[in-house]
């Protein structure tokens, strides 16, 4: 049985999914998690897909040794293995999603996860451990609100408190 790092999943209204052990690095896909989550499942597909063609860059804020600078974002890089897979993971999360009768135009990823999987070791020399990762995504239908609602903004009742200055008065 698969276990989730998210609770509170409510299966009328929620979709999920998880790769696991995927052949990715855990540091990078921290960062893609990072990148994605909040966003509308098909705006984080296609951010990936101009990840993978070296058009858009994803910010770098934890793992930032020895990472360039990249204009308008600060430090970041092309996960490009990572994206893809990720890329994957929301194509699957989208076909649960029309599996329950959702829409996918108001989809959006609220819960994006990354975990360290299992390390294979190879036998014999000059082979090094290979790192795997577990990825979960959640996302849930949001209706998008309308910029025309003006915010009502309660004015302060008015209070007789006296404000202590600090000067003596006699």
């Amino acid at each position: 049985m698969t276990q989730y790092s998210f609770q509170g999943y409510d299966g009328k209204t929620m979709t999920r999914v998880v790769g696991k052990n995927l052949k990715i690095s855990a540091k990078k896909s921290y960062e893609v998690a990072n990148f994605i989550r909040g966003k509308n499942v098909n705006v984080a597909l296609n951010d990936l897909k101009l990840v993978v063609e070296e058009k858009l860059a994803v910010p770098y804020r934890r793992y930032t040794w020895n990472v360039s600078h990249k204009r308008g974002i600060g430090q970041g890089k092309y996960p490009r293995n990572v994206s893809i897979a990720v890329a994957k993971l929301i194509d699957s999360l989208k076909a649960n999603a029309k599996e329950k009768g959702m829409d996918e135009k108001k989809l959006t990823i609220i819960h994006a996860a990354v975990h360290k999987g299992a390390r294979i070791q190879h036998n014999g020399r000059n082979r090094g451990v290979r790192k795997n990762a577990h990825f979960e995504l959640v996302a849930k239908e949001i209706e998008k609100k309308k910029k025309d609602d003006k915010k009502i903004v309660a004015e302060k009742p008015e209070t007789n408190l006296k404000v202590n200055t600090g000067a003596k008065s006699q």
